[in-house]
């Protein structure tokens, strides 16, 4: 599976999805980095800069089958539970944009 970038948009996309492409990975995971993460105490601290300090490396690299192979079950439960908590705190910020978007929407709706 190559991950080759894609040729969005396509015409006819929706508005939202007109800028967005999925870009080609490279590069390599930094394990040094990953290795350093504390996922117990980033969790209980809530600490999206942890998050954020890692979502780069992470969501671009070009991950291959040998740097699967040659991972830890220890290692590879890591970036997958990183990759998680990546995921669940975007979510949450996309839900968190979307309430914003309503409130404006509300307060329009209410001067209008």
């Amino acid at each position: 599976f190559s991950m080759a970038a894609s040729t969005w948009p396509r015409p006819g996309a929706p508005n939202h999805l007109r800028g967005f492409f999925f870009q080609r990975r490279q590069g390599k995971i930094d394990w040094r980095k990953l290795g350093r993460v504390n996922l117990h105490a980033l969790v209980a601290q809530v600490n999206v800069e942890v998050l954020n300090d890692n979502v780069d490396h992470v969501t671009f690299a070009d991950i291959t089958e040998d740097d699967i192979s040659s991972m830890n079950a220890e290692t590879t439960l890591k970036l997958i539970r990183l990759m998680q908590l990546i995921i669940e705190y975007l979510l949450n910020m996309q839900n968190h944009l979307l309430a914003l978007g309503d409130a404006g929407k509300q307060r329009e709706e209410k001067w209008a």
